[in-house]
C-alpha cells in the first residue's frame, strides 16, 4: 500500500473527537427529515431541478442521474442524484436544503430515515473501492464501513482488504487519503473489518527484502513516525525481535534489534 498518503496533522489531532461525535450526528441529521413516499418519480427537468437545489449546499456533484423521490410529510420535495465522481446524494428541501452522502444512508440505524434507490447508489462497496483506489491502496477491498464526517464535510470510510490489514479513507472530491489500521488502532481508531492474520500478513508485507524478510510475525506495532519515516515493532515466529525503519522513499526497510532501538517510540514493548 505504498504512495498512500499520511493524513494530516489537524485531523489526527481531532481524531477522537470524530470518533465519538461525527456517526452519531450525522444520523441525527438524517432522521429529522421524515420519510419520503410516492416513489421514484422521473422527468427531463429532475437533473436540473436537483442540480439547482444541490447549489444551495456545499455539496458537489457530476450528476449522471436524477429522480424526484416524492415528499416527505409536509409535502416538501425530496431528490436523489447519482454522482460520476463520488457517492450518491438524497436532497431534502426542509427545513433547509440539505443535501445528504447516500452512504450516510445506507449505514442509517434509524428505520424512518430515507435510502437511496437508484441503481448507481445501491451499492456502498462501489464506493469504498473507488475512494481506496483514490487513495493509493492496492490491495482488493472487499468490505467497508461507512464511519462518519468531519465538519468541513469530507467522509470517513473504513475499507477492508483480502488477505491484508484495510484501514480508513479520508474522502472528498478530488483527494482520497489512506491510514493503515496499523496505525488507526495505535491513535486510538477502531478497524471492525481487518482480521488479526491480515494485521500479521501486513506486517509480513512490510518486511520484503529487508534482512529478516523470512520472519512470520506473530506481533506487530506501529511505533512512530517522523518527518515521513515510519517505525515498526515486529516479534517473529523464530525469535528475532527487531524494529523496522520503513524509508521515505519506499523499499526495503532499515532493521534495527530491539536492544537497540531503546530511543525509538519509547523502546519495544513486545515480550519475547
Amino acid at each position: 500500500m505504498g504512495g498512500a498518503r499520511l493524513w494530516p496533522t489537524l485531523f489526527l489531532t481531532a481524531l477522537a473527537g470524530v470518533l465519538i461525535g461525527v456517526a452519531p450526528a450525522a444520523a441525527q441529521e438524517v432522521r429529522d427529515y421524515g420519510t419520503s413516499s410516492r416513489g421514484l418519480v422521473g422527468g427531463g427537468d429532475a437533473i436540473s431541478t436537483a442540480l439547482d437545489l444541490l447549489a444551495q449546499t456545499s455539496s458537489t456533484c457530476d450528476a449522471t442521474d436524477a429522480r424526484r423521490r416524492g415528499q416527505d410529510a409536509r409535502g416538501n420535495p425530496h431528490y436523489e442524484l447519482a454522482c460520476a465522481d463520488g457517492p450518491g446524494l438524497y436532497i431534502v428541501t426542509w427545513p433547509a436544503v440539505t443535501a445528504i452522502s447516500c452512504m450516510a444512508l445506507a449505514a442509517r440505524t434509524d428505520p424512518r430515515a430515507p435510502f437511496c434507490r437508484l441503481p448507481a447508489n445501491r451499492n456502498p462497496l462501489v464506493q469504498y473501492r473507488r475512494a481506496a483506489a483514490a487513495a493509493g491502496v492496492t490491495c482488493e477491498a472487499d468490505r467497508g464501513r461507512y464511519i462518519g464526517h468531519t465538519l468541513g464535510g469530507a467522509e470517513i470510510y473504513e475499507i477492508g482488504c483480502d488477505g491484508l490489514a484495510g484501514g480508513w479513507v479520508l474522502w472528498s472530491p478530488g483527494e482520497a487519503i489512506f491510514k493503515s489500521c496499523l496505525i488507526v488502532e495505535v491513535e486510538g481508531g477502531t478497524c471492525t473489518l481487518t482480521r488479526a492474520t491480515e494485521r500479521l500478513a501486513t506486517a509480513a508485507q512490510l518486511l520484503r527484502g529487508s534482512a529478516v524478510e523470512t520472519c512470520a510475525p506473530v506481533e506487530a506495532l506501529f511505533m512512530g513516525a517522523s518527518a515521513g519515516i515510519q517505525h515498526y515493532e515486529v516479534r517473529c515466529r523464530a525469535g528475532e525481535h527487531v524494529v523496522a525503519r520503513l524509508p521515505r522513499e519506499g523499499g526495503a526497510p532499515d532493521i534495527i534489534p530491539c536492544e537497540a532501538a531503546t530511543l525509538i517510540g519509547g523502546g519495544c514493548r513486545f515480550t519475547p
